[in-house]
């Protein structure tokens, strides 16, 4: 329970940060990444295997971020490290899949109603927090 409250106040956090500064702070990003292995190692709840693959997942995301020029935001990459921290490997991988359809629907909308062209960003972080919640209703996690 403490995990879910954990990581809703992570999102929500870093949604508005997200949507007013179009920043992910490292000072939020690091006691909820401590308190997130805090849980691991006291809750035991995951394995070890499927808490490092689901770290892995935001690994990834940073190395996409190097790759592409920052298309993808270092920022992105260190929230799905620390969603993976507090999920573990699927239930992150369904995060961030649920995080990537939701805002390509978002992004399909804005350019049909002509509110956004091709190189427009949009922040990441509230789509993980809408996934989350949409996660959290229908799949308990």
């Amino acid at each position: 329970m403490i995990s879910r409250v954990l990581l809703t106040l992570f999102l929500m956090i870093c949604s508005v940060t997200d949507l007013v500064k179009k920043q992910i702070y490292l000072k939020i990003i690091f006691p909820f990444m401590a308190a997130g292995l805090a849980l691991f190692f006291i809750n035991g709840e995951l394995s070890l295997l499927e808490e490092l693959g689901g770290i892995f997942l935001g690994v990834i995301l940073l190395l996409l971020a190097r790759v592409s020029s920052e298309k993808i935001g270092y920022g992105d990459g260190l929230m799905v490290i620390v969603s993976g921290i507090f999920l573990g490997l699927f239930m992150n991988i369904r995060l961030l899949m649920w995080a990537l359809f939701i805002s390509a629907l978002v992004s399909a909308v804005l350019l049909m109603i002509k509110k956004a062209g091709r190189h427009t960003e949009l922040p990441f972080a509230p789509f993980l927090l809408i996934s989350y919640a949409l996660m959290t209703v229908f799949y308990n996690g």
